[in-house]
């Protein structure tokens, strides 16, 4: 009788990024307005005891745009994070107009137990250029004056008026 064992080691990939709920897997950008772009980062690190081969890392929504792109199949694009090397990705989105949009950013590696990770993006895009919101951030309806003495003033900032276009 013989007794084998084996022992597989390899890159695994954890994917961190950290916009509502941590590490979920799904980044929303919120409301962006014309004319404004938004940035969001995802960090990619291999967590496992040998090197991980990233073949891939595609957009599929084109309102989202990724500062890496590696065509999946293409090994010449390839990139190598040695044990506990990691990288950033950002995803930006800028939208044309009044839009609810979404997609996925797909990574595409040699992690033998979860070769693909995909990260949901969403937004919404807005052209209206004046946004008024409550200056104390609550969005509740109420505005707090405060104890105010009899025949005397008190002077409140009760909304911020913020006018995103270009006029």
């Amino acid at each position: 009788r013989i007794d084998l064992a084996a022992q597989i080691t390899g890159g695994v990939l954890t994917v961190n990024e950290s916009y509502q709920t941590a590490n979920d897997n799904k980044i929303d950008f919120g409301t962006v307005y014309v004319g404004e772009q938004a940035v969001r980062t995802i960090t990619l690190v291999n967590s496992g005891d040998g090197d991980l081969t990233i073949m891939g890392i595609n957009v599929d929504d084109a309102n989202f745009v990724s500062s890496v792109v590696l065509d999946y199949g293409s090994s010449e694009d390839d990139l190598v994070l040695a044990i506990g090397e990691s990288m950033t990705v950002t995803v930006s989105y800028s939208p044309d107009g009044i839009e609810e949009v979404s997609g996925n950013v797909t990574i595409s590696t040699d992690d033998c137990e979860s070769p693909e990770a995909v990260v949901g993006l969403c937004a919404v895009g807005n052209s209206n250029a004046l946004e008024i919101v409550e200056a104390d951030g609550t969005e509740d309806g109420i505005i707090a004056f405060g104890h105010v003495q009899v025949n005397q003033q008190h002077q409140v900032n009760a909304w911020v008026v913020t006018n995103h276009g270009n006029t």
